[in-house]
C-alpha cells in the first residue's frame, strides 16, 4: 500500500517562534508609542484649550461691562475644599464674575479628582529627562484677580510640554499662566 504523507502544516516549535516574534514586535511598538505619555499630552492639550476658552469668556464678559473681582487666588475646582466652586452649578459665579452668557460649564482639569496625578517640576527652567522629576499634586485651574487684571493657571504633566510654562510669559516655570496681568505674577 501506498501511504501518503499527511504531515502538512507547522510544527509546534515553528508556531512558538512566530508567536514570540509577534510578541516582541508588539512590545517594541508599545514602547515606541508610550501610551502613558500620549495620555499626558492629550490632557495637557485639553488644559491649554480650557484656559483659552476661559480667557475668551472672561474677556467677553469684561467687554460687556463685567468687572473683575479682587481675589487672592481662589481656585475653581471641586477637589480643593470650601473655597471651591461646583463647576457645573456655579458657572455664573466664577470667583464673583458672571460668565454664564459665554460658558455653560466651567471647564475642569482632566485630572481634577485624581489625588495621585503627576506634574513636571523643572529645575531653573530646565526640563527633566524622562519622568524623573515628576511629583504628585492636586490638579486644578486657578483664577487670580486684583480687580484690574487677572491670571489663569494650570499645571501641565507631559514631559514633552515642559517648556511651555517657562515660555508663557509668566513668572512660574512650573505653571502654565494666561491672563491680562503683565508678567502674569499676581
Amino acid at each position: 500500500m501506498n501511504k501518503k504523507n499527511l504531515n502538512k502544516g507547522f510544527t509546534l516549535i515553528e508556531l512558538l517562534v512566530v508567536v514570540a516574534i509577534i510578541a516582541i514586535l508588539a512590545l517594541l511598538i508599545l514602547l515606541a508609542l508610550n501610551p502613558v505619555e500620549m495620555q499626558r499630552r492629550s490632557r495637557d492639550s485639553e488644559r491649554l484649550s480650557d484656559l483659552g476658552t476661559l480667557r475668551k469668556a472672561i474677556d467677553l464678559t469684561l467687554a460687556d461691562g463685567g468687572t473683575l473681582p479682587g481675589t487672592t487666588g481662589t481656585p475653581f475646582s471641586r477637589n480643593t475644599g470650601a473655597a471651591s466652586l461646583d463647576v457645573t452649578d456655579d458657572v455664573n459665579n466664577l470667583v464673583g464674575m458672571d460668565i454664564g452668557k459665554y460658558l455653560s460649564v466651567i471647564p475642569q482639569d482632566p485630572q481634577h479628582e485624581a489625588g495621585d496625578a503627576t506634574t513636571i517640576q523643572t529645575t531653573n527652567g530646565v526640563c527633566p529627562s524622562g519622568t524623573a522629576s515628576i511629583q504628585k499634586q492636586n490638579m486644578v485651574y486657578t483664577f487670580t484677580s486684583d480687580g484690574d487684571v487677572y491670571v489663569l493657571t494650570a499645571t501641565l504633566e507631559s514631559t514633552d510640554n515642559c517648556k511651555i510654562p517657562s515660555e508663557d510669559g509668566g513668572d512660574d516655570d512650573d505653571l502654565y499662566e494666561l491672563g491680562t496681568d503683565p508678567g502674569l505674577d499676581l
